[in-house]
């Protein structure tokens, strides 16, 4: 028997997720019973729970416009874990500082000494959007399903948008990410790039696979 693909077991689990989040709220519900304000009906939780499955595990599988797209909350998730948090600016030795969740600039002026979460999160979600999402919705021309999406998002994510038109050009091309991917640890600074063959081939793994690990 054909063991389950990555796909399948990304469904499972987040199906599995939505079960668990029913029960989790049916719980609380059900603590708060003896309020007769209290209206919420539990099954209303697994039915959104599994609303946002679905739509996960079918945007996996079914290719969607990439200007339409979206980075999945999964996607997030492995993004900043991949980043860490530093509250500190740090020098990458490339010539480039970085604070946060791998905010950047050639230009230490432009990276504070110090910052909060808060202001992380929104260096995060503006480089996230306004930078590497957008690139990959400029230009990528053929449709992408979730995971595809997600990983060239997290490429772009610490490239400038010279680098990754060159991502771009490759998956618009038919030709995928593996290659290009394998070129691209040569673009940085030999200290770095132990640590950016790792990232490309768990990239490759997202985009081919659907694997977020």
């Amino acid at each position: 028997m054909k063991a389950p693909g990555p796909l399948y077991l990304i469904a499972a689990g987040t199906l599995a997720a939505a079960a668990y989040v029913w029960w989790t709220n049916s719980q609380a519900s059900a603590a708060d019973s003896a309020n007769p304000d209290d209206s919420t009906d539990p099954l209303s939780y697994l039915g959104d729970a599994v609303d946002e499955a679905t739509a996960t595990v079918w945007n996996m599988v079914n290719p969607n416009p990439a200007a339409s797209m979206q980075p999945s909350a999964a996607m997030v998730a492995k993004l900043k874990s991949n980043e860490g948090l530093r509250l500190t600016r740090y020098a990458l030795g490339d010539g480039g500082w970085t604070i946060g969740y791998g905010h950047y600039s050639t230009n230490m002026a432009d990276i504070p000494a110090t910052c909060t979460q808060a202001q992380a999160d929104a260096w995060f979600a503006s480089d996230l959007q306004q930078r590497a999402a957008k690139w990959v919705q400029l230009y990528v021309t053929v449709p992408l399903t979730q995971n595809q999406f997600d990983a060239l998002v997290d490429i772009a994510y610490n490239m400038s948008p010279r680098s990754f038109k060159k991502f771009a050009d490759s998956v618009n091309a038919g030709n995928g990410i593996d290659d290009i991917a394998q070129a691209s640890v040569s673009w940085v600074a030999p200290a770095l790039q132990n640590g950016i063959q790792n990232r490309r081939n768990a990239e490759i793994a997202m985009f081919n696979d659907g694997v977020y690990a």
